[in-house]
């Protein structure tokens, strides 16, 4: 499997920070430690796009989508986390996954999908997200990201 690689944030005045840094992955704040990097390079924000090789070649999405666990791609999310957008390496749109209809009371137009999360053991290429079918807040969708396949919906239940 070919991979992208060198991913870094496009800052507003056209500096960049790569996305996986060393450092920042041990910082004990990593929002604090990209403050400080990001004010002695002189990025100004906003961030701009996401820009990533793949074959020699350079990228950008304005979107600003996140490398795949598996770094077979990238992902991002539509306004109101309706739709993910799974991007290719060669920034082609792979599969737009929307809000599924899993049982007989779901709603996905005023359902979401929430952030794309990767869990730690799960396979590479599996992310999931905490949302909404539209009928039940808290239900945890996990998706296959090569192919946009729901794999399973965990409903929860969150006790105060």
């Amino acid at each position: 499997m070919e991979i992208i690689e060198d991913v870094v944030d496009v800052y507003a005045n056209g500096k960049v920070i790569p996305r996986n840094l060393p450092e920042r992955d041990a910082a004990i704040d990593p929002v604090k430690w990209e403050t400080r990097y990001r004010d002695q390079i002189g990025a100004q924000l906003p961030v701009v796009a996401t820009r990533w090789i793949y074959r020699g070649k350079s990228y950008d999405n304005t979107h600003c989508p996140d490398p795949l666990p598996d770094m077979s791609g990238l992902v991002y999310v539509t306004p109101g986390w309706k739709q993910w957008v799974v991007v290719n390496p060669d920034g082609s749109t792979r599969v737009v996954i929307g809000v599924p209809h899993v049982r007989e009371h779901s709603n996905p137009a005023e359902g979401d999908l929430g952030n794309p999360l990767h869990s730690k053991g799960a396979p590479p290429y599996v992310m999931y997200g905490e949302g909404s079918d539209g009928y039940q807040e808290d239900c945890r969708f996990f998706f296959d990201m090569r192919t946009g396949e729901l794999l399973r919906t965990e409903f929860m239940s969150r006790h105060w």
